[in-house]
């Protein structure tokens, strides 16, 4: 089993024998005559898994369910028979001396919540070392609940599976469409699946494989070796089985399981004492056991616990708030296709995975004692263009590293974590008194960097220019809860792009749900949605798809009375407009003397996006004369403006996006203008000439 899973506390395999139990077989007897039974019971049989699952089916599959699964009242009856198994029999524990290899398990070796037959209430299994003279694991039991009944002893105590021909007590499980069921098996006599029905001990196959007298049979009818084996095939097909053993090949891993399974139903015997982080952390191990963004959301779905989730600019960073005001916070690699299993948990309040920080960095920090840092801010000019390799978040820790370094603390607790792990960090100054001796404590160098990093972070879009007032949409994680219509009721937002499972969905299409509504749309290339709010009363839902080559489009949804309905669409791309008192300035590829992202204005007027016209659209670049340019000395004006010579050096400041293009000698600093329509220069005689016969250096595919 993949100990990646979020439900490595809770998913993992038993089996169970030798039970005193009357055990129901789950698949009756028939009178027709083999082969033709054969067939009923193939299809009695769980059905081959053919489709991937989602991360939420993984889970219930793995018995992750620890909402309605264990309730406060269940949870307190399952502690009950804990003490009472430890008192008997002891803790947990490996005696490690018989074997060189192994060790035996003993004690109360396992617990584990489990819900067999996938109803969503999850049973207690037990196994432990009984009064055998080897004093190794052989006994188990399960306990179910039900508020009516309270608590219910649905097996045992009865023997462990003991399948081989020699002592070989172990316990082999196999999880299956959501259901599990334990392998009982008695060297050479019944082998059983059993699960639990009804909190009824139930046996789904039982057959014997010629061992003992009693030849082949199949729920005590006689088989055929092969059809035993086509049995046997469909029963496990799709399934996913895992052994625990207690002789020889003991693991540290299951007793370190069972701490945290028992911890985890003491949390939920008395969950008002604990917050929900206190559940994600208890519940999948963090961080000793890895978890990504996927099972951490796959865990808080199935809990029922409501959270908001967003990413940064550069997509490197999660941040999901839990409905209680905790945080948690994810990081990707380099590598990242901005997946969500891509995204590993680093940070979950104030604890901090420093081991898991400088793995998903790629060991650009060393985890082995203090950090070391791959970008030399303190004694060295920071190379510009070495910048662009680094992240918003990888960029944000080295310009606070500076500061860092100076004893400056952070409200951040990311910043926090991140540089109270070095023992060189000594916090001295609050975000006020630093910026008081900020001159006086940092090197010109350090000050320099400085500026690098914010001009960087600026070019990039992670960081405003000084003076600007607007905000950016928002990227959403899938899941998340937002009030969308301004009733003060939060609704779940869920959002797939790419691939999905919908088959009247494009393949590269996407699905938007709010609570039950649902609409789809097609082509879409970006892997985000987006949440903005333009008028201070209702949030809108923004996608971004890619037309006509490079161009994009943004289409806007809005949540109206229980429905999901299409608002305005306007060219743009989500992750780069401008939300402002004004309106929203957004980009589109135009093509004016060059092709140029050109800003442009939109404003909501009576729920409709409409542009409104700008006298001048900004450019900025630099190009190279290749001929002699005469120049007007204003829009419509007179042939009066400087002469560009042929080499001369010249900004496009900009144009009107329509007949005026706006000059710049860039040594003199003389304003000119020039007609151009489309991709034509115009000259003052009415003369067509192709741009890039006029200039050297435009941009042509923006």
């Amino acid at each position: 089993m993949n100990n990646k899973a979020i439900i490595i506390l809770l998913a993992v395999s038993l089996c169970v024998s030798g039970c005193s139990q009357t055990i129901v077989t789950g698949i009756p007897d028939s009178p027709d005559a083999l082969p033709e039974e054969m067939t009923q019971l193939r299809e009695s049989v769980h059905e081959t898994i053919e489709t991937e699952m989602t991360a939420e089916e993984t889970i219930r599959q793995r018995n992750v369910d620890t909402g309605d699964g264990v309730t406060k009242e269940a949870a307190k009856a399952y502690l009950n028979v804990i003490d009472q198994l430890i008192l008997l029999h002891g803790e947990g524990a490996i005696d490690r001396i018989p074997f060189d290899n192994g060790g035996i398990m003993n004690g109360t070796a396992i617990i584990r919540l489990i819900d067999f037959d996938g109803d969503g209430k999850q049973e207690l299994y037990c196994a432990y070392a009984g009064d055998s003279e080897r004093q190794v694991v052989d006994q188990q039991v399960i306990y179910g609940y039900s508020p009516e009944q309270g608590l219910m002893n649905i097996m045992g105590p009865c023997r462990i599976s003991n399948p081989g021909t020699d002592v070989s007590p172990e316990t082999t499980f196999l999880y299956k469409e959501g259901k599990v069921y334990l392998m009982d098996s008695q060297e050479g006599k019944f082998t059983r699946y059993l699960t639990v029905r009804d909190n009824v001990l139930v046996a789904e196959l039982e057959y014997e494989d010629g061992w003992n007298s009693n030849g082949l049979t199949v729920n005590g009818k006689s088989v055929t070796t092969e059809e035993l084996a086509d049995c046997i095939s469909e029963m496990e097909s799709g399934g996913e089985q895992k052994t625990i053993y207690y002789l020889h090949s003991a693991d540290d891993s299951e007793l370190a399981e069972t701490v945290r399974t028992r911890e985890y139903i003491e949390l939920l015997a008395d969950k008002s004492e604990h917050g929900a982080l206190d559940m994600v952390v208890i519940a999948t191990g963090w961080p000793e056991e890895k978890n990504d963004l996927t099972q951490v959301k796959a865990f808080l779905d199935m809990e029922d616990i409501r959270y908001m989730g967003t990413s940064n600019q550069s997509r490197d960073r999660i941040d999901i708030t839990l409905e209680d005001g905790s945080i948690m916070l994810f990081l990707s690699g380099r590598d990242s296709q901005c997946e969500e299993n891509d995204y590993r948990l680093i940070l979950a309040g104030n604890k901090f995975d420093k081991a898991g920080f400088c793995e998903v960095l790629e060991n650009g920090f060393d985890v082995s004692g203090d950090m070391e840092y791959g970008l030399n801010t303190s004694t060295q000019l920071i190379d510009e263009l070495s910048l662009y390799d680094y992240s918003q978040t990888e960029l944000s820790i080295y310009r606070n590293l500076i500061y860092a370094r100076h004893g400056r603390m952070f409200e951040d607790p990311f910043l926090s974590a991140v540089f109270s792990s070095n023992t060189w960090y000594l916090p001295r100054y609050d975000a006020m008194t630093f910026a008081e001796k900020e001159d006086q404590l940092l090197s010109d160098i350090e000050k320099e960097n400085i500026k690098l990093i914010v001009q960087n972070e600026i070019n990039r879009g992670y960081r405003k220019k000084p003076g600007q007032e607007y905000e950016l949409p928002v990227a959403i994680v899938s899941g998340s809860w937002h009030d969308l219509d301004g009733d003060g009721i939060k609704e779940k937002i869920q959002f797939q792009s790419g691939d999905t499972s919908e088959s009247d969905i494009h393949c590269s299409g996407y699905r938007i749900q709010v609570d039950s509504s649902i609409v789809r749309g097609e082509d879409n290339v970006y892997n985000w949605l987006y949440i903005a709010n333009l008028d201070g009363k209702q949030t809108q839902l923004l996608v971004g798809d890619r037309v006509d080559g490079d161009d994009g489009w943004i289409t806007a949804y809005s949540y109206v009375n229980g429905k999901i309905k299409q608002a305005w669409g306007i060219p743009g791309f989500p992750g780069n407009i401008q939300i402002t008192a004004k309106g929203v300035y957004t980009y589109e590829y135009t093509i004016h003397l060059q092709c140029w992202m050109t800003k442009r204005l939109y404003q909501l007027q009576d729920g409709k996006m409409v542009e409104t016209e700008r006298e001048f659209y900004e450019h900025g670049n630099e190009v190279k004369a290749l001929i002699e340019i005469p120049t007007y000395d204003k829009k419509e004006g007179s042939l009066n403006g400087p002469i560009i010579q042929t080499e001369d050096i010249v900004v496009i400041v900009g144009g009107d996006n329509r007949k005026w293009i706006c000059l710049k000698k860039k040594v003199s600093g003389e304003i000119g203008w020039i007609k151009v329509e489309g991709s034509i220069y115009i000259q003052p005689d009415g003369t067509e000439m192709q741009n890039m016969d006029v200039f050297e250096g435009l941009n042509i595919f923006g």
